[in-house]
This record gives structure tokens, sequence and C-alpha cells, in this order.
């Protein structure tokens, strides 16, 4: 249920491009539920004897990574544009 959420966060943020501030909110929103996702994997993976971790719970640690430079971008892009309205 968790990895769908993540999901439609991640495609919802991709198309409010004209709502930085909502974008930012929403990429930290899914970066909290992305770490969430970890701990319940890690969580999940001492119950048992002998685990190894599936390539999907690898790849939640890419989903945060995205989260984060998508994160640096908007930031990035709103400064340019707080910039850009000083200037007039």
């Amino acid at each position: 249920i968790l990895t769908i959420i993540s999901i439609v966060i991640s495609s919802v943020a991709i198309f409010q491009f004209k709502d930085r501030r909502l974008q930012m909110r929403l990429c930290l929103g899914g970066l909290l539920v992305a770490i969430l996702i970890i701990v319940l994997y890690i969580v999940e993976m001492r119950k048992l004897l002998s685990s190894t971790p599936a390539l999907w719970s690898l790849l939640s640690g890419l989903v945060i990574f995205a989260y984060i430079m998508a994160y640096r971008g908007i930031r990035h892009d709103e400064k340019l544009v707080k910039s850009l309205d000083k200037l007039r």
C-alpha cells in the first residue's frame, strides 16, 4: 500500500510544475513514505532468520535519492524565479 502511495505522490508531483511550493511538499511527503518503506523492509527482514534483501527493497534507496534530487532541483528553480522577480 505504501509503495502505491509513493507512486501516486510521485505522479502528482511531476504534473504540479506550476505550483512549486506544492511540488516541494509532495516531494518531502514522498521522501517520508519512501523512508517508511525502507524501515518496514528492515523490520520484516529482522523477523526472518536467514534473510537477504530483495532487489526491490534495494531500489527503494534509489527512490529516496530521486526524491532528494527532485527537491533540490525544485528549490533551485524557486530561487531562480525569486531572483528574477527582484530584477523587475
